[in-house]
């Protein structure tokens, strides 16, 4: 009997020992898939919304980027202003620098680093920072590891800016994994060999989830360890249970090692679920055969209790779906379960029936019945929306920006109804944004957008396109009914008193009106023709508005003018202008000959485009500082190699525009041009016309004296004309007076002529100073001119100009 009982007790130990061997490893599996399942779920949530925060961070550096405007009068401010909110916006976005054409920084948002990069080339600086290799895109800055996005912006179809964001992904992490610190999760970022991020130490005894994932197109690997889900050593494990195999029976032990495992397997799903941010809902069919109907709630996680708010113990399916408000329930459970395949729905429930304003609903087929996800992403559809509309609208005064409004222009073009497209620019903007600053500026804009507003209806559309400048698009009218509109605007605009602290101003608006139709291609097109009417609009008087179709033939000079314009700017940055020289020969005595220099511009056909057009054209631009100086910086580079050799050459004329007369950054830039160079200064002779001198004599006097002090010369030129008085002469400090050409040219044949040019070359005499006679065309005009004491003689009568380079070949020895 002791001798079964020892066989019966051997073979129960050995069966419960191999039994207890298997439920524990199985047991130590079970757990560690548990941990694996928490880990996957965390590691897909962290990298999907890795990628959205990603993306989001793209999407809008490219609108930046997109929204560049194409004419602006400082980008640097533009994109200071523009970076700047979006940093504050979009949390994450470390810096953003803005690059030139050559790739040199001009300008960054953070202040910290600004000083560091401007003026640097944007690829050293990667190089410079870069963690590894460049090619990753991954910098370090400030113990900051950064991502690199570049964008670039084509103006007038050029590459003339680039954008550099730099992603701040410690900061993105550390908002991501604030909840995780506090429970017992491990977590890793690596890019390629580099370490981007991690949170607390690996241990072996725990899966690990490995993912792949992209961040700012770079590629990222995610790994996370979940020990949430508490695993026992495997040897503790067995030695437990070896040593329950002594105390209990056998059928015992196997049933309570059967119902252990049945709870414990409880527990895991369980934990598993209430840990979960996503509310899940587990529903059995009452009967196997049975249809939608038949569906019974089974199990709910802690995430679906607070979401539904209720007591949830006796839910069908369908009464879920009647709160949170999904319809055609029976339909969409029907196709689950016969088909087998998952459904996805993004849901807005009904007011007040549950905890969250937008749902994520999934509904998969399991044995026996469904699973019902429902995701909670209101807060990522509130940003969403957020973002669209930050995205099609402007910030300042809450009107459709120009990119949803050429949206709106380009469904206009389509659509067969009339519409006019205004373009409006606020007169005295500037003055009032200037003298009282951007909130006064800001203040007014929204104001002028809310009295723009009351003349609309709702087929209208209004947008701010600029720092000024409206849009209003007014669809379904006539001409007639948009001039009684306009006319009203006008009116309202005009009575209408800005007051700003204890000042009151009075505004105005220039108005450029253009018919929507299907000869403009797109919404740049018509905005660009409305535009122009605008600009032709505010030039022929202020509060008022032109009609582009009426007035076609000053849109086509202006259109001429913004060519030109176009050329002259092009001339500058490529050094495109071409120097002519005249002679100017002396009458008297033998001695060297001087040169005026003569400015001479191409368009892209090798047209000649007259001086008299481009010159006036650069002066209202306020291109002609720029000009002069390129003039004169020119001229001394090409006069300087050859010094030497020009024997015969006593002075270079170069004339000044009155706009650079009076600029006293242009004086000290000409200064040191000319101390930079081993041209001696008094070879060099200004020649200035009459109207500028006497229009600001101040300024003109200063600008002589201080150039005198370095030994140029002075011309005063087309004296005689004008607002021209000889008390004025007294005073001007100038070495050549150039008698006007409408009195030479003629004085052969007119004794009137004659007799003028001989009174302003003895005043010019008595004065001490020496007279030069332009327009000079025969040889009788020559022998008055010497016969009248002239000194030098100038036109086409003596030499026609010439390129530069070719009259400095005659004067070489």
């Amino acid at each position: 009997m002791r001798v079964e009982g020892r066989v019966i007790f051997a073979i129960s130990f050995c069966l419960l020992s191999a039994v207890s061997l298997f439920i524990s490893m199985h047991l130590h599996q079970i757990d560690g898939q548990a941990s694996r399942l928490r880990a996957e779920t965390l590691t897909e949530q962290l990298a999907t919304t890795l990628e959205v925060i990603s993306a989001d961070r793209l999407r809008a550096v490219d609108e930046l980027s997109n929204n560049w405007p194409q004419a602006a009068a400082n980008p640097i401010d533009w994109f200071n202003y523009q970076a700047r909110s979006l940093s504050k916006m979009l949390p994450g976005i470390y810096d953003i620098w803005l690059s030139d054409e050559h790739g040199q920084v001009i300008w960054g948002i953070n202040p910290q680093v600004r000083p560091r990069i401007i003026g640097q080339s944007v690829s050293e600086k990667i190089k410079l920072f870069a963690l590894g290799s460049p090619e990753l895109r991954l910098l370090q800055i400030n113990q900051r590891k950064l991502v690199i996005y570049q964008k670039s912006m084509m103006v007038d179809k050029q590459k003339r800016w680039q954008l550099t964001a730099l992603l701040d992904t410690q900061a993105t992490m550390d908002a991501l994994t604030v909840d995780l610190r506090e429970k017992p999760i491990t977590l890793m970022v690596n890019s390629s060999e580099q370490s981007v991020f991690a949170v607390g130490e690996f241990d072996e005894l725990y899966p690990t989830v490995k993912q792949p994932l992209v961040f700012a197109g770079m590629p990222w690997h995610l790994q996370i360890q979940s020990r949430e889900q508490k695993i026992l050593d495997l040897p503790t494990a067995i030695l437990l249970n070896e040593f329950a195999a002594l105390l209990i029976s056998t059928l015992v032990l196997l049933w309570y090692r059967q119902q252990q495992k049945n709870k414990r397997v409880q527990r895991v799903y369980q934990a598993a679920a209430d840990v979960s941010p996503d509310a899940m809902l587990i529903f059995l069919l009452k009967e196997a055969s049975g249809g939608a109907n038949q569906l019974q709630l089974f199990s709910c996680n802690a995430a679906a209790a607070k979401l539904l708010s209720t007591d949830t113990s006796d839910w069908s399916v369908h009464k879920v779906a009647a709160v949170i408000g999904l319809k055609d329930i029976e339909t969409i459970t029907s196709h689950v379960l016969q088909h087998q395949q998952i459904y996805h729905q993004l849901l807005k429930t009904k007011k007040r029936a549950i905890a969250a304003d937008w749902l994520q609903i999934t509904m998969v087929a399991i044995p026996g019945g469904i699973a019902l996800t429902m995701q909670d992403v209101s807060t990522e559809q509130q940003l969403q929306q957020k973002i669209r509309y930050q995205a099609t609208h402007d910030q300042l005064t809450g009107l459709l920006n120009r990119y949803a409004f050429g949206g709106a222009l380009d469904a206009a073009i389509a659509d067969p109804r009339q519409s006019y497209l205004c373009y409006i620019d606020m007169d005295q903007f500037k003055l009032i944004n200037d003298s009282c600053g951007h909130l006064a500026g800001d203040d007014l804009l929204r104001k002028t957008a809310s009295l723009l507003a009351a003349h609309l209806e709702a087929r209208d559309s209004l947008a701010r396109v600029g720092g000024d400048e409206f849009c209003l698009l007014l669809v379904d009218r006539d001409l007639a009914a948009v001039k009684a509109v306009l006319d009203q605007l006008l009116v309202t605009i005009s009575q209408f008193r800005f007051q700003w602290q204890d000042q009151v101003f009075v505004i105005g608006a220039s108005i450029g009106v253009v018919a929507v139709t299907e000869q403009f291609e797109d919404a740049v097109a018509l905005i660009r023709a409305a535009d122009a009417g605008c600009y032709l609009a505010k030039n022929a008087s202020r509060n008022s508005y032109f009609i582009v179709e009426e007035q076609v033939g000053a849109l086509n000079h202006l259109a001429q003018e913004r060519h030109y314009l176009a050329v002259v700017r092009r001339a500058l940055l490529t050094d495109s202008f071409e120097l002519f020289a005249q002679p100017i020969v002396p009458l008297l005595k033998a001695s060297g000959t001087h040169l005026e220099i003569l400015l001479r511009l191409k368009d892209e056909f090798g047209e000649m485009i007259s001086p008299a057009v481009f010159i006036p054209l650069a002066e209202r631009q306020g291109f002609m500082c720029d000009i002069d100086e390129w003039v004169v910086s020119q001229v001394l580079s090409k006069i300087e190699p050859e010094l030497l050799s020009l024997r015969h050459l006593d002075t270079i004329a170069i004339n000044i525009s009155g706009i650079s007369l009076s600029d006293h950054k242009f004086l000290k830039k000409i200064k040191k041009i000319i101390k930079a160079s081993t041209v001696p200064a008094d070879m060099l002779c200004f020649e200035i016309t009459e109207t500028a001198a006497v229009s600001n004599m101040a300024q003109a006097q200063l600008f002589i004296q201080e150039l005198r002090q370095l030994g140029c010369h002075f011309a005063l030129d087309d004296f005689g004309v004008g607002m021209s008085s000889f008390g004025y002469l007294r005073h001007m400090a100038v070495d050549y007076v150039k008698i006007d050409g409408s009195f030479v040219k003629n004085m052969a044949s007119n004794p009137s002529d004659a007799v003028m040019v001989k009174a302003i070359t003895d005043i010019v005499h008595s004065l001490d100073k020496q007279a030069i006679a332009e327009f000079v065309g025969d040889d009788a005009t020559v022998e008055m001119l010497r016969s009248f004491g002239v000194e030098y003689a100038q036109g086409f009568g003596i030499a026609k100009p010439r390129p530069l380079a070719d009259v400095l070949q005659d004067y070489r020895f």
